[in-house]
């Protein structure tokens, strides 16, 4: 079950589900895998001009703090199961990398 309070999301996957973390790791693979920080690319998704590759990109780093899939194959899935549908859920998904853990401090 996904912890909504660190940024977590769940998907469903090629059938399977799947929870999204935004960690430092997953974040950073972003930015290698387009070329673009997670601002820019945050950008482009609230200006709907994202790329496939893009929204990939976004979904594949959020899986891999868990998960033994490649790039490829994440997209693979994304493509069997329609582009369109995980764009909400990446955005969401980027967004909680950009503002952080919404968990309370135990010294609040």
């Amino acid at each position: 079950m996904a912890n909504a309070e660190i940024g977590e999301l769940e998907i469903e996957l090629g059938g399977e589900r799947y929870i999204l973390r935004p960690e430092f790791r997953g974040l950073c693979e972003i930015e290698n895998k387009t070329g673009k920080s997670v601002l820019e690319i945050a950008r482009l998704f609230s200006q709907e001009s994202v790329l496939l590759s893009h929204l990939v990109a976004v979904i594949y780093g959020g899986l891999i703090w868990k998960y033994d899939l490649t790039f490829d194959q994440v997209g693979e899935k994304i493509v069997s199961d329609g582009y369109v549908k995980f764009a909400p859920v990446a955005a969401t998904f980027l967004s909680s990398g950009l503002v952080g853990s919404q968990k309370k401090s135990e010294k609040q």
